[in-house]
């Protein structure tokens, strides 16, 4: 890729298995990156699977990133104020939960303000009851759904399939799509943002990228469709995101 100087580009990070590895928190030499991109004019947010209210205040705070994507792009923030906040409807809310009571799964229902537990005792967080229904973005179940089961429940809904679990939201919405909201919002072109990630919900923002990164752990699908592969996040992956772009662009 030829050098592109004095480009500013905005950086969307994932956060599991990419931003962060084991702690919670990214590494002091990924926020020393992060920090320098930003100082020459680069704008670095957060776009994660994560519902708003499974991302930690302390996560938040360690760097002061321009905006926050959560919920697979269903919620949208920059700078502190809201653009998008749209959750799933009570019904399809219900009809998720009794299935996975009726066979026996759990998982997690995850809004914009709090985490609950489907059917598992066995965690810090609250088991899900009706009145818990309103504002949640997004549910997680553990294990594969079956066709069967999405055609029972998937009404307006899109499954997002790991290898160890299953991520239910809202049809129409994504990572890649609130990547191009959030560039139309802050004012860059469609060809300067940076993908960076490790999974298949990540691959619609890797494909559609003006650059697409995928760290070292990533799936190998994932790496096959990125344009560049950095090192894994134990070894600091998105530092070595961060600074290849930085030198592509760099003024020299």
């Amino acid at each position: 890729m030829k050098k592109l100087k004095g480009k500013k580009y905005a950086f969307f990070i994932d956060i599991d298995g990419t931003l962060t590895y084991k702690s919670a928190l990214p590494s002091d030499k990924v926020l020393t990156a992060l920090r320098k991109a930003q100082s020459l004019g680069h704008k670095v947010f957060i776009n994660t699977g994560r519902a708003r209210g499974f991302v930690s205040d302390e996560l938040i705070g360690c760097l002061p990133f321009d905006g926050i994507i959560c919920a697979l792009g269903q919620f949208v923030e920059i700078e502190g104020r809201v653009l998008r906040n749209v959750c799933l409807k009570e019904e399809q809310v219900s009809r998720i939960v009794d299935w996975a009571h009726e066979n026996g799964r759990t998982g997690y229902s995850e809004g914009v303000h709090s985490v609950y537990s489907i059917n598992d005792k066995n965690t810090k967080y609250e088991n899900i009851e009706e009145t818990d229904y309103k504002n949640i973005s997004k549910i997680l179940v553990w294990g594969e759904l079956s066709d069967e089961a999405e055609k029972l429940i998937g009404d307006g809904l899109r499954f997002y399939r790991h290898k160890s679990y299953t991520e239910t939201v809202i049809k129409g919405y994504s990572k890649a799509a609130a990547m191009f909201d959030v560039l139309i919002e802050i004012g860059f072109p469609k060809d300067s943002c940076v993908a960076v990630g490790d999974s298949e919900n990540d691959m619609e923002m890797i494909c559609e990228a003006a650059v697409g990164i995928a760290v070292g752990n990533a799936t190998e699908e994932l790496k096959k469709a990125a344009d560049y592969i950095a090192k894994s996040n134990e070894e600091d992956g998105v530092a070595d995101a961060a600074e290849y772009i930085m030198k592509l662009t760099e003024e020299k």
